[in-house]
């Protein structure tokens, strides 16, 4: 068999896979070995010893068996035959693709070995130093990484690019961000010190979560920097404050930058994230104001800006800015969205409706679903929503979607106390998309309304394997066990769990006191019941005070409260029962 008959056999092997071997460093591999003679028949022919019979032939078996292993996904197999071409051929290429081959399935020692090859053979290659500095950097081998990254540094220096900064950004795209920064501690030793430097560090610090550390290097730099530089800095530094719960500090150190008309688009934005994070939505929305005249075009930053005024309820200056984004073909779905949201400030519901109906795709789709049937029921009464609910259930195939507007119906029904229809409909989901946490979750509390309080608890303990920390379940299941089992120590630490994630939540609050009713603390639980019942005159807060103050005697107070409550919500059944209770308790004492 001639040379050509033997290429294209080996060509047809690899077709089998599907996809071509690098013919490039294939024919690297035979070029650098030497010239070929086509007049050896025998040159892939084994020997009795089972070995190749010459080194080219070798070498060119080994490239070949390395890339059809790696066209498997063998990855190991494959770096094992282009090992032993690599450490014989002087080619780089052939050393470079051993080294992307080892890097790639994270063999991390062998990498090294092949990446240092291919430097001794190529000491120019920025690419192979890079290689190698970061295969060190995973091993923990910070001081030689280090060492690799600054004889990069130096080349690019040469090339009169900044090395300093490519090396930071190199740095900044590493997962493994704990390996980055002590690398770059290294590195910095080898290099004068430089604002720049303290940048790179501070930024790799921050990512790397040491926040303290980050500060140090970053406070000095501002008054050290000049222009993007600058602003650079000052963003970094309010990011750490921010992490390190400074808030107050870390809005001080943009506000100068709010004056300048040089201020990027970037640091605005960061401007008004930290804004939105402190609750003055009043102040981002101005700032957007400012980039929504700058960028007009711009929909993400117009989308951004009605949702903060809608959220202000200043609806007319929302509506202003909605023509602009219906333009946008990616946000038709949220601008009929936000024109909904207005009319319903109006209590215009039927225009309502038809916004909300245009909204047929896009992020706010799940939501516009939701309040159509919520307004139906307004407008129209409850069985005209289970009625539109029920068309949307069955025109479509999809189990998910079924399964949606399944649980939407059932939650109006919860809404409206109507548990054993909602129970119904929530198994029904539960049996098209089996262990959906809130399916479960609302399926816990209707059983808990139906005194199932077993199955409750199980559902609410499924939620709480998937998400421990769900305040809600975790207050839940806590207010169930208080009210209806003996097991309180339980519910305490359920209770006082749920409050210590969100100790302001007037829900929690009423929780433990009414756990501390049951556990016959009654001065604690009066405390912690007017203070639920001062922040939100809840009728089911109110009915547990009034509960309490009557079984202390003081009926005078509670009838005050009842009275006050029973004007506002007449109709309510927790009032209604609780008003049972004061006058047994008054007959009683």
């Amino acid at each position: 068999m001639d040379c050509d008959h033997q290429i294209i056999s080996l060509h047809k092997l690899s077709v089998m896979n599907y996809k071509k071997y690098p013919l490039v460093v294939l024919f690297s591999a035979l070029i650098t070995a030497g010239a070929v003679s086509c007049s050896n028949n025998d040159l892939f022919k084994q020997s009795s010893s089972g070995r190749l019979q010459d080194s080219l032939s070798e070498q060119f078996f080994n490239v070949m068996a390395g890339e059809l292993y790696g066209e498997m996904g063998n990855d190991k197999q494959s770096l094992e035959h282009y090992l032993r071409v690599a450490m014989k051929n002087d080619d780089p290429k052939v050393a470079k693709r051993a080294t992307q081959i080892a890097s790639r399935s994270g063999q991390n020692n062998k990498a090294i070995k092949v990446a240092q090859r291919w430097l001794e053979l190529e000491p120019s290659s920025l690419e192979a130093r890079q290689y190698l500095a970061l295969l060190l950097l995973r091993e923990k081998q910070h001081q030689k990484s280090a060492k690799q990254l600054h004889e990069a540094q130096i080349q690019l220096d040469k090339q009169g690019r900044e090395g300093i900064e490519i090396i930071g950004v190199m740095l900044a795209a590493e997962k493994q961000h704990e390996l980055a920064y002590q690398t770059y501690k290294e590195y910095r030793k080898l290099e004068p010190a430089s604002a720049k430097i303290q940048l790179v560090l501070s930024s790799l610090a921050f990512r790397a979560r040491h926040y303290e550390e980050a500060l140090t290097a970053i406070q000095p730099l501002p008054a050290q920097l000049e222009g993007q530089s600058k602003e650079q800095a000052l963003l970094l530094q309010s990011k750490i404050l921010y992490k390190l719960e400074r808030q107050a500090e870390a809005m001080q150190v943009l506000s100068p930058l709010m004056q300048s008309k040089s201020t990027t688009d970037i640091a605005l934005l960061e401007y008004v994230r930290l804004l939105i994070r402190d609750k003055r939505n009043q102040d981002a929305a101005t700032v957007l104001l400012r980039l929504n005249e700058k960028h007009p075009h711009n929909f993400d930053i117009g989308k951004a800006l009605i949702a903060l005024y809608l959220d202000l309820q200043e609806y007319s200056q929302a509506e202003k800015h909605l023509p602009n984004l219906l333009k946008s073909a990616k946000y038709q779905g949220v601008a009929h969205h936000f024109q909904a949201e207005i009319y319903e400030s109006r209590h215009e519901l039927d225009s309502a409706l038809s916004e909300y109906q245009k909204v047929q795709d896009g992020e706010l789709y799940n939501s516009a679903q939701g309040r159509i049937p919520q307004l139906l029921a307004q407008q129209h009464g409850l069985e005209m929503a289970r009625e539109w609910l029920h068309q949307k259930v069955s025109s479509t195939k999809i189990t998910k979607i079924k399964a949606k507007f399944l649980t939407i119906e059932a939650t109006m029904l919860l809404e409206k106390k109507i548990y054993s229809d909602a129970l119904e409909l929530l198994n029904e989901a539960d049996s098209l998309t089996p262990n959906h946490i809130d399916i479960r979750y609302s399926r816990a509390i209707a059983l808990q309304e139906l005194k199932q309080i077993a199955k409750a608890e199980r559902d609410f303990r499924f939620v709480l394997d998937q998400r421990e920390n769900d305040v809600n379940t975790l207050n839940a299941l806590g207010y169930m066990l208080a009210s209806y089992t003996d097991r309180l120590d339980e519910a305490q630490t359920l209770i006082n769990k749920a409050l210590s994630l969100r100790p302001d939540d007037t829900m929690i609050i009423d929780s433990l006191g009414w756990l501390y009713y049951k556990q016959g603390k009654i001065n604690k639980a009066e405390t912690q019941l007017k203070k639920a019942y001062k922040a939100n005159n809840n009728p089911e807060i109110a009915s547990h005070l009034i509960e309490v103050l009557s079984k202390k005697g003081n009926k005078e107070e509670a009838l005050a409260i009842f009275k006050e409550m029973i004007e506002q919500f007449p109709n309510d059944d927790q009032l209604k029962r609780v008003k049972k209770k004061i006058i047994d308790y008054n007959q009683n004492s």
